[in-house]
């Protein structure tokens, strides 16, 4: 009888970890919307520049996290 073991299946271990890339993306992107909701300065974001929206992206990424 074999040993088998998840850890040695090259396949399950990249699927494991874009399982968790895309739970880091979906968390980031949900501190992000509610990052916006919080100030009323946001509130157009969709309507910004593309420099403006990157300018605020980046003041979240500098915000502390809690």
């Amino acid at each position: 009888m074999s040993k088998y073991s998840i850890q040695n299946d090259s396949e399950i271990q990249q699927w494991m970890e874009n399982e968790r890339i895309e739970y880091l993306l979906k968390s980031q992107s949900i501190e992000f919307g509610i990052f916006l909701s919080n100030n009323i300065t946001f509130e157009d974001f969709c309507f910004m520049s593309k420099g403006q929206q990157e300018e605020i992206y980046q003041l979240f990424l500098k915000t502390p996290k809690q």
